[in-house]
């Protein structure tokens, strides 16, 4: 099919229109596709103004309000389907300072400001290419992406290339790629660069050369490089299928890296028509891939309904966060997206072990635009989901998630009165306890109206748990019939407290009814033992955190409180020997000596406080005896 690219976006005004098909290309289909549902909560917290945390700033004008990924600016009309590569970029030195790299009209503007946002020094660089790819901080060194059209789609024609600079922008190399079956580069997609090892690795798309059914058709395409030699380590830009990593149409790209392996994540719409996660090692040498998302409709239709917001990595699991509409039997009436979140276990990239999340829970009658999401690491295994919405009003959300895509606290609104206001294509940064970002521009109704302004900087809290447990309840011990006790302290506003309680091999947690203050009380049995509480602790607002676990030791004095009788045995007729015993999860274990032995042995399978057995002729003169054992380790033997 023909699609037409010319965009009539509200947040960037493109200067020219272009035409190309984008029909299906090389099917490739892996394993059926699952998801291991969750549940979704949607409390909404504290309600604060943004311009609260905004601090205008001198330096170059610009236009990047609401233009992240998929160009949504918070109006109606918007509807395209595909990503384009940011244009803004920010990050923190090691002494707390910011650097601002933006590709404004023909140049790569770079500029810096003190930690408190005041403008310091400015730089402008010429594109060495004439098509603006992305900007990259690295450890060592600055990179900066270029690319150019190949008309003639020669393999002698210079499409792509990276340049590396020193931390004071003095340029020290550059690679060049030419030809790799390139029409135009970073077309209908993102650039997304991250390092991993001694390597550079790019994650971007292209056009590439027009095949046999006249069309260009378009997918996504990765180089390695060394950073220090910028020798090529890897490169796969040829039509293949999933099993390389290749993905056709692929409308975002993006990269991430632990150190020892690669995670891509890409939006494809025909091979396969999912949100795909690939998993590489540092080399570009391929290692698993799954589907966190698949997309109903027709194979190659560009129409989606879904974005592809941001990935991060914890220790052990690869989050990844967008905005869609239900995959389901309603995909074709409905066009309300909600935020998701998608956790896969870096061991086990498959598409049964995906865990999928819905963040938001709007229908059609909510009236509300959801954009696509920002995902910013705050910790090690900490993250903040941040997200625009228009509507009834326009606002910023966050949701503090933890590395299990669980939100810990309710979702925090920050009202937008301001048309300068808002998230732009600049991903925020993690600044010295606070998240930090900037936009440019004044947002307008019509997309063919823009202002341009220099940078306002906004500086959130990275914590956004705004009710702080202040002390966490504390294991207990306490004897069967006594009485346990736990206690939370929490700081904040009008708080309210429910305990939760978990027994021992329960799979879910349930409401501890009567149970609602910040220390709570209940009298032990034997049933507790191993049971687990915590208390959710909830603000005026709604904001709510959740306490640590603790866990209930019950203990029983261990005896014997009726020992086995001596018995006459008749052969042939059933006898049964018992006894009685207090404790808790008590075990039994009976031994026998017959007349002539030393020593005991184990009565093999006759493990119960009573058992019956018929005796034959050895057993005359039999001894026997029964160990019991609790849940502590203890042990006492019968007469």
């Amino acid at each position: 099919m023909t699609h037409n690219k010319c965009k009539t976006i509200i947040a960037v005004l493109m200067a020219a229109a272009l035409s190309f098909s984008m029909s299906a290309g090389v099917l490739s289909f892996g394993s059926p596709f699952s998801v291991r549902a969750a549940s979704s909560v949607q409390t909404e917290a504290v309600e604060m103004e943004l311009d609260s945390f905004a601090v205008p700033a001198d330096g170059e004008t610009s236009f990047t309000i609401g233009s992240h990924s998929y160009l949504w600016n918070g109006l109606k009309e918007n509807c395209w389907n595909w990503a384009e590569q940011p244009k803004s970029f920010l990050v923190v030195n090691s002494d707390k300072t910011l650097t601002r790299a933006e590709y404004i009209g023909d140049k790569l503007v770079v500029e810096n400001y003190s930690p408190a946002f005041s403008f310091r020094s400015s730089k402008s660089l010429d594109l060495e290419l004439p098509l603006f790819g992305g900007v990259y901080f690295g450890t060592d060194y600055n990179y900066v992406v270029t690319g150019q059209q190949n008309d003639e789609e020669t393999d002698s024609c210079e499409v792509l290339r990276i340049t590396r600079y020193d931390k004071s922008w003095n340029k020290l190399s550059h690679k060049s790629f030419f030809g790799v079956n390139t029409y135009i580069p970073f077309d209908s997609g993102s650039v997304s660069m991250t390092e991993c090892g001694d390597n550079l690795c790019l994650h971007t798309c292209h056009e590439m050369y027009k095949t046999s059914d006249g069309y260009h058709h378009q997918a996504n395409m990765t180089f390695i490089v060394n950073r220090k030699t910028m020798e090529t380590v890897y490169e796969n830009y040829r039509v293949w299928n999933i099993s390389t990593g290749y993905i056709s149409h692929s409308f975002n790209q993006i990269i991430r890296s632990d150190g020892s392996s690669l995670y891509t994540a890409d939006h494809g719409d025909a091979n396969p028509r999912a949100i795909v996660l690939v998993k590489k090692n540092s080399s570009g040498s391929m290692d698993k891939y799954c589907k966190v998302l698949e997309i109903q409709g027709n194979v190659g239709d560009n129409e989606t309904k879904a974005t592809l917001g941001d990935m991060a990595l914890s220790n052990d699991n690869v989050i990844i966060v967008g905005a869609s509409v239900s995959q389901d039997e309603n995909y074709e009436s409905t066009d309300q997206k909600n935020v998701f979140v998608t956790v896969v276990p870096k061991n086990n990239i498959s598409d049964s072990s995906v865990t999928f999340r819905w963040l938001t829970n709007y229908t059609s009658a909510d009236s509300v635009n959801v954009c696509n999401p920002y995902l910013i690491k705050t910790g090690s295994d900490r993250f903040v989901v941040m997200w625009e919405e228009s509507g009834s009003q326009d606002c910023l959300k966050c949701a503090e998630i933890n590395a299990s895509g669980e939100l810990t606290g309710g979702i925090v609104t920050f009202t937008e009165n301001n048309q300068s206001y808002g998230l732009s294509d600049c991903a925020p940064v993690v600044s010295d306890g606070s998240i930090v970002w900037y936009t440019t521009g004044v947002r307008t109704e019509k997309w063919w109206s823009r202002e341009n302004t220099s940078p306002v900087f906004y500086k959130i809290p990275a914590n956004l748990q705004l009710i702080q447990i202040t002390s966490q309840p504390a294991d207990v011990t306490v004897e069967s019939g006594k009485t346990a006790t736990f206690e939370v302290a929490a700081s904040g506003s009008g708080l309210t407290y429910q305990w939760y309680y978990k027994k021992a091999g329960a799979s879910q947690w349930s409401i501890w009814k009567g149970h609602t203050t910040a220390s709570t009380s209940g009298l032990s049995n034997a049933t507790w033992n191993g049971m687990q509480v915590y208390c959710r602790v909830t603000d005026a607002s709604g904001a709510f955190v959740d306490s640590n676990a603790a866990r209930i030791t019950v203990t029983q004095e261990l005896k014997i409180t009726r020992q086995p009788e001596n018995v006459s045995i008749q052969l042939g007729s059933p006898v049964t020997l018992s006894l009685q015993a207090s404790g808790i999860d008590l075990t039994y274990q009976w031994y026998f000596k017959k007349k002539g032995q030393t020593s005991f042995s184990p009565w093999n399978g006759h493990t119960k406080a009573s058992e019956t057995a018929t005796p034959n002729a050895t057993w005359d003169g039999i001894q026997l005896y029964c160990t019991v054992k609790d849940s502590g380790g203890h042990s006492v033997n019968s007469e």
